[in-house]
């Protein structure tokens, strides 16, 4: 844990405390000749340079304020401790590299902002070199000091040493680029940052253990609300386009299957101030992949006079593994469907089934893939209350699956019927007061969506709409693997009910019993009630109790005076069943919804 800093009786302030001299610090909770604590809040509407950094296109063309999830780049942490370790040395040394660089987990924006304290501590001087060891903590998260979220050793001295001779080219198998071959494409195929970041101009060239670029510097005037003359005291920019050229040289050999995000540097050495907007600069750099999911390379920024201004030894990307639908879907989210269609036998019905991504995918990193997912489909309201659920629990990703299925319905529905492409973040799914899913959509307030229902069965979606404006719908659907079928039919029906079925030998009863227990639910949610803990008050009337896998097989179900007919779909390992309802007038959803319920 951090040494103890004075509590901050108020959360940092955007920009409070920082200025031209040092954008990135923020308010000075404690300073002595020793050690130096300050908090600060980054905000995307403050700190706009963080725009450039969202992690997936923009969510919706017609909601230009949604962004993506907005994370504070690697490079711009070791901007953050050096400017820690600048102010508590003083202007008589300069940055001249750094030692054991390492940041321990993403720093994202989830709900528009994230609070740092930055923590830095004067070390034993090695000869002229004065060495600062700077650690920050992210703030309302684990200990009341934070968690430590970066950490480096920054070395100040009184000047810089000269630049030494470039590394040389030394290529394995030299040959063109063949994937990011148009200079103009370099930020339109894959990777995510905006123009304020976009230092790569060319790939000069490539080789299965090297590549090398043209980078330029951009300036940085725009990238705070409080200063257009900010001092940075590292090239963050240009070191965050290095981590893209890694990208680059891993993309020309195995496609977009995996990401790669920097989280280690063994040695930072700086031989220049940072040089002026304009400026042209020569990435070269040797790369190569490790057996265990890491990019290891070595990097020289070599300047106008053919020097390097900066050299990298032991740079460090973790490797994640991308499905490629995720991908898709990054990159084009108005466009791209993450659901496949089920083919149904009721006209008028669209079903869409979501399958699960690989175990464990989503909750790789901190969950990042999982929240970058819910920023590109997510509406503002949505995205509040998706962080009100358990991080990491198995309720989040269903309720956003469930989500994501529903939303590629009605995509699908507003293109065959408005002719109008939408986002899945152009629709808003909230619950009524009985605790049912219906649409909204904030682009298109005035048009009238039609009824849907979710459903949710081991990490598997899917969501049913109805064309039909008098009828409304129900799906459930359920995966097999797991079911106790003894016990549901001990708890969800009577023994007038379960008496058609087969017996205990026969392998269609369990299939049976999941089906009945699916046209109960169903028929609920048709009825826009759902079962209420009361299934014994969903009567099954009738079934066939032979299945039939070439077409549904028509289950009767009775609740009180009110008869519902469910179609129930089998496969090898799952059971769908499908009810469409008329609607009672009275059942209009004109109450306005208390919250935004888990469905």
């Amino acid at each position: 844990p951090p040494p103890p800093a004075a509590a901050a009786t108020t959360a940092p302030i955007s920009g409070d405390g920082a200025s031209a001299e040092f954008p990135l610090l923020g308010t000075i909770i404690e300073e002595s000749a020793d050690r130096l604590v300050t908090e600060r809040r980054y905000d995307g509407e403050i700190d706009l340079f963080l725009q450039d950094h969202a992690i997936g296109a923009a969510p919706s063309d017609r909601q230009p304020q949604l962004r993506s999830l907005l994370v504070i780049p690697f490079t711009f942490s070791m901007e953050i401790v050096s400017e820690a370790a600048q102010r508590l040395i003083g202007p008589s040394q300069v940055v001249v590299g750094m030692e054991d660089v390492r940041g321990h987990r993403w720093l994202t924006l989830d709900e528009g902002t994230v609070d740092l304290r930055i923590i830095a501590e004067r070390l034993p001087p090695q000869g002229t070199v004065q060495p600062v060891r700077v650690r920050s903590f992210l703030l309302g998260a684990g200990p009341p000091n934070g968690v430590l979220v970066f950490e480096a050793t920054v070395r100040m001295a009184p000047q810089r040493a000269p630049a030494p001779l470039p590394i040389p080219w030394k290529p394995v198998n030299e040959r063109p680029n063949t994937r990011n071959t148009n200079d103009a494409e370099l930020y339109r195929n894959g990777m995510f940052h905006g123009p304020r970041l976009q230092c790569v101009k060319h790939i000069r060239r490539w080789a299965e253990n090297a590549i090398e670029a043209d980078l330029e510097v951009v300036p940085s005037h725009d990238y705070f609300t409080f200063t257009r003359r900010p001092q940075l005291l590292v090239e963050a920019a240009v070191l965050d386009a290095v981590g893209q050229l890694a990208g680059y040289w891993q993309n020309d050999l195995c496609d977009w299957d995996y990401y790669c995000f920097p989280y280690r540097i063994g040695r930072y050495e700086q031989f220049s101030e940072p040089l002026p907007p304009g400026s042209k600069i020569i990435v070269r750099a040797e790369l190569s992949r490790t057996p265990d999911s890491r990019l290891i390379g070595r990097f020289d920024l070599i300047g106008p006079d053919g020097r390097p201004v900066v050299r990298i030894e032991s740079w460090e990307d973790r490797n994640f593994p991308i499905p490629s639908r995720f991908h898709e879907f990054r990159m084009r989210p108005q466009s791209e469907f993450l659901s496949q269609p089920v083919a149904v036998n009721q006209p008028g019905i669209a079903v869409r089934l979501l399958p699960p991504f690989p175990e464990h995918f989503l909750d790789t990193g901190f969950d990042i893939w999982k929240r970058i997912l819910a920023h590109m489909a997510l509406g503002a309201n949505e995205r509040r209350h998706y962080y009100t659920l358990p991080a990491g629990s198995t309720r989040r990703e269903e309720w956003l699956m469930g989500r994501l299925a529903a939303k590629d319905a009605l995509r699908l529905w507003a293109r065959e019927t408005l002719g109008k492409d939408l986002a899945p973040a152009d629709f808003e799914i909230v619950a009524d007061a009985n605790g049912q899913p219906y649409a909204r959509c904030p682009v298109l307030p005035a048009v009238e969506l039609p009824e849907i229902s979710i459903s949710h069965s081991e990490r598997w979606a899917c969501a049913a709409l109805t064309h039909n404006s008098s009828q409304v719908i129900g799906v459930d659907y359920q995966r097999l693997a797991g079911v106790d079928v003894e016990r549901l039919l001990k708890g969800g029906f009577d023994s007038s009910e379960t008496a058609a079925l087969p017996s205990a030998s026969d392998g269609d009863r369990s299939l049976l019993a999941v089906a009945l227990w699916c046209a109960k639910e169903a028929a609920s949610k048709a009825h826009g009630s759902g079962l209420q803990g009361r299934p014994l008050d969903w009567r099954i009337a009738r079934f066939e109790p032979r299945i039939q896998p070439d077409r549904p097989s028509r289950i009767e179900v009775v609740h009180f005076d009110d008869h519902f007919a469910v179609d129930v779909y089998f496969t090898e390992d799952a059971v769908m069943a499908v009810c469409e309802h008329p609607s009672p007038v009275t059942q209009a959803k004109a109450t306005p919804p208390a919250a935004l319920e888990a469905v």
